[in-house]
């Protein structure tokens, strides 16, 4: 179906408008509806099974508002408006007509009724197939309606191909379409789509281009389409079914981004996805089904492949580069712009062994060209830029090498490395076809303060998504105060929250064992009850960790029996040795640019061998602490000197003096009583 609003300027004498009085134009006014009823009554009644409706909607003294639906495919719009226009026998000036949005066409139904231009709205919906949509309209939420004003030609649309890094698929796809015959009349749909792009830009974009391809060779009646999210518990089969019917000829976009897991969550509140598929199959010769996601998981797509019958699907994918692909399209934007590529970008990259999609190339070209930009072309700048240049250049290394690197963590390393391997085999396993169950990927992060637990476990998930083992590479860091509501009911609302934001990638719960309450029956129980409902439920596409200290987390695992059995890694992080603590402290030291002599060095040995003592002890978080102190101590002894007199290195660097530790005083409380 296609809607219209025309807008006629009517060719009546001014100097009659000003003569007639105000009862005899009110008598006028009236006379007219009631022949703007009966002409509307007349016209449907010819009309509405076979080709579609038009009614009044609106009228003064200079113009006549009407909407028009035309259902018949092979009906020019054109010659329908024109036929109710000498229907109404009014002279006209100036005729104006626009295609419309739903809600539009609706609210002017709503209009025609109330000015009495029509006798029943409702009934006119029925006729039309679509009352279920249109008694809903109110409820917007349901769905949204887009019209794509602009045109395009194909060599403007393949020119956003080149300029968006848009996928190499879809430019197959409208070069095929550009090749393909242009249709005098709608016949109908050969294919239909599933676009994946996890840019929400690019996604839009390559929508709206693939529909004008499509409106320009005849294969749409319109530009206009419905947009409507999957999971929308408002959506029943009685609208979606109108949603179909009223985009006769057009498009229906099915956004599935919020789907999980098609075992588990299959039923999303209002309509179940596979009745959504069987919808869309039996409107599939004169509807277009487009499903988008940004990230589909594989047993929703294997489901909505299974579910749509023989209707047949075109998938289209971001490209995906390979660390040689990749260096060949970063010396492609290189030399677009003119300039030379580093070595530099390209070993860090080289360094890598993940895939990377366009995006992510660009993005590490941009920082690339800017640096650029900055130290050859504006040196004046660089020291200005140098801190966040340093800080990028990091953020670009492998996450593997950065945990290869870090200080200490001997056997935790090798935990992680295996836990990597035995995942990475299960994908290939999956991809072989090789029959296996879906492992438990959950771990626990045992540990005193401040040994590197968060650090690692945000490595951990980027490790992940490098490998393409987890595709999301998210980072959710919770605690209790996140995962308890304050009501009752709330708490396993907030839980499923949580693991619905980490999706894809990691749950970090830090000093879970908090959620262990002095009673049963408490928030905190129906916290650790959710989790563990939901650590089954996410297996596929989530996983979690849980850290804290060993004698805790050890009351918290034994809290809930089936909490433990669950989780495949045990990871116990050791407290630092004296020698570790203190090439930590070189190493923060070198990132806040300061030195610490040798003297300075030994009384750093002997603070943490005191402070190691203390059974709170920070680790590295202690290191970093003392640091800040004794740069605050050094700049109160660079004070009392002349600064003037002083060089660059005594500036910046740490002696002995200025390493104090201040032990912790004793907060044991005497007992009350004889001892």
């Amino acid at each position: 179906m296609r809607f219209y609003q025309t807008e006629l300027t009517l060719a009546r004498k001014t100097e009659e408008v000003k003569e007639e009085s105000e009862r005899s134009a009110k008598l006028r006014r009236k006379t007219e509806a009631v022949d703007y009823n009966l002409k509307t009554a007349d016209f449907i009644g010819n009309n509405i099974k076979i080709n579609g409706c038009a009614f009044v909607s609106d009228a003064d003294d200079d113009k006549i508002v009407f909407s028009t639906c035309v259902i018949n495919r092979g009906l020019n719009p054109d010659d329908f408006i024109e036929k109710f226009v000498n229907a109404l026998g009014k002279k006209q000036t100036e005729i104006k007509t626009k295609e419309v949005y739903l809600n539009s066409f609706f609210y002017s139904l709503k209009n025609a009724q109330s000015n009495g231009y029509i006798d029943s709205d409702e009934d006119i919906s029925k006729m039309l197939n679509f009352f279920s949509l249109y008694t809903a309209s109110s409820r917007r939420t349901i769905y949204s309606d887009r019209i794509i004003e602009e045109d395009k030609s194909f060599e403007e649309i393949r020119f956003d191909v080149q300029e968006n890094g848009l996928s190499r698929g879809y430019l197959d796809e409208i070069e095929r379409i550009s090749g393909g015959k242009t249709i005098d009349k709608f016949v109908c749909h050969p294919v239909h789509y599933f676009i994946q792009s996890k840019n929400s830009d690019k996604e839009q974009l390559m929508i709206n281009d693939l529909l004008i391809a499509l409106y320009n060779k005849g294969r749409i009646l319109s530009k206009r389409y419905t947009s409507i999210n999957a999971e929308n518990y408002r959506l029943d089969e009685n609208v979606l079914e109108n949603i179909y019917t009223i985009n006769d000829g057009n498009t229906v976009l099915i956004n599935i981004a919020e789907i999980k897991d098609a075992e588990t969550d299959l039923n999303l509140g209002g309509i179940d996805l596979r009745e959504i598929c069987r919808v869309a199959n039996n409107h599939s010769s004169k509807t277009l089904t487009i499903f988008t996601s940004k990230d589909c998981s594989p047993s929703v797509k294997e489901t909505i492949i299974n579910s749509i019958g023989e209707m047949p699907l075109v998938e289209i994918n971001e490209d995906s580069f390979s660390k040689l692909a990749a260096v060949d399209l970063l010396k492609k934007l290189a030399q677009k712009d003119e300039v030379e590529l580093s070595d530099g970008l390209v070993e860090r990259l080289m360094q890598s062994d993940k895939d990377y999609d366009y995006d992510e190339i660009n993005m590490m070209y941009t920082k690339w060209y800017h640096k650029h930009v900055v130290n050859d072309l504006f040196p004046e700048y660089g020291k200005y830029l140098v801190a966040k240049t340093i800080e990028e250049e990091e953020s670009m290394a492998s996450p593997h090498y950065e945990l290869s690197n870090m200080i200490g963590l001997d056997k935790v390393k090798k935990i992680i490395d295996d836990a990597i391997k035995y995942y990475a085999l299960q994908k290939e396993y999956k991809v072989r076809g090789i029959k296996c169950n879906s492992p438990t990927m959950h771990m626990v992060f045992k540990g005193s303060p401040g040994t590197a637990k968060t650090s690692v476990a945000r490595l951990f998930a980027r490790i992940l998504n490098e490998k393409g083992i987890q595709t999301g590479g998210k980072f959710v860091e919770v605690g209790r105060a996140d995962l308890v509501g304050k009501y009752v009911g709330w708490t396993a609302k907030v839980v499923r929250k949580a693991f619905d934001d980490a999706r894809g990638g990691v749950l970090f719960l830090d000093e879970a064992y908090s959620l262990v309450d002095d009673r049963n029956g408490s928030y905190g129980d129906e916290a650790i009850n959710t989790i563990v409902q939901e650590m089954e439920n996410r297996r596929k596409d989530t996983i979690v960790i849980f850290a804290g200290y060993k004698d805790q987390m050890d009351k918290f695992l034994d809290k809930n029996p089936g909490l433990f059995s669950r989780i495949a890694f045990h990871v116990d992080f050791e407290d630092y040795s004296n020698q570790e603590l203190l090439d930590i402290a070189s190493l923060l030291a070198n990132k806040m640019s300061l030195k610490i002599d040798e003297g300075a060095k030994e009384k750093l040995l002997q603070t943490f061998a005191e402070a190691r003592k203390d059974k709170c002890f920070g680790n590295g978080r202690f290191v970093r602490n003392l640091l800040d102190k004794s740069k605050i101590r050094l700049a109160g002894r660079l004070m009392k000197s002349d600064l003037q007199c002083l060089t660059d290195e005594e500036l910046v660097t740490l002696k002995p003096e200025d390493i104090v530790f201040e032990k912790r005083a004793d907060k044991s409380i005497p007992r009350i009583g004889f001892y």
